[in-house]
């Protein structure tokens, strides 16, 4: 079995760079308002629910008449739609409120599911749309790539990689020779 693992790291972008971060998570806020005042609109009138692969097409046909939203990744788009369906689903379960429309200031983060970004070196991570952000990483990745979540926090940016590797085998306690064994013994 694979674990899951985040790994964040600080972002310092330029500042033209920045305000293209703060207009994508303006741009897909706007997004997930549109997305979600349609899905409540058509089951108002049609009394059909949209379902994933309906908000993905509602978002990348936004996407395609919007010129601004083409400076967005096209997965990211649909990873909106794929909020915007968890929150309802959330919600059908019980398991939280109502899907509010969403603030700008309360948007704080976007992801790349599989494609649209690239770590060129150990110092700059490309991103669709973005171009070539400088990053600190303090550590190294462990396993393999999956997402990658832009996330601003507290006017600071960081990048969180999402990796998949195999589950680290548990060590056999009787090949730990007694002269490396500390503490007490209990027999």
């Amino acid at each position: 079995m694979d674990v899951l693992s985040a790994f964040k790291y600080r972002l310092y972008p330029k500042p033209e760079q920045e305000m293209r971060l703060k207009s994508s998570l303006f741009l897909l806020c706007e997004l997930y308002n549109r997305l979600r005042a349609r899905k409540i609109d058509q089951f108002k009138t049609q009394g059909i629910s949209m379902t994933r692969t309906d908000l993905r097409a509602a978002a990348l046909a936004e996407r395609r008449s919007n010129q601004e939203l083409t400076t967005v990744h096209s997965q990211v788009v649909q990873n909106v739609a794929d909020r915007v369906h968890v929150a309802f689903k959330r919600f059908l379960s019980d398991q939280s409120r109502f899907p509010r429309k969403k603030h700008p200031r309360k948007y704080v983060s976007f992801t790349f599911p599989q494609y649209g970004f690239k770590l060129r070196r150990e110092r700059a991570l490309y991103l669709f749309g973005i171009g070539d952000v400088r990053l600190f990483m303090h550590r190294h990745l462990a396993g393999e790539v999956q997402s990658l979540v832009i996330k601003r926090e507290v006017e600071q940016w960081y990048a969180i990689f999402v990796t998949e590797r195999p589950t680290p085998l548990k060590p056999d306690l009787n090949s730990i020779s007694p002269s490396h064994v500390r503490g007490a013994t209990w027999d």
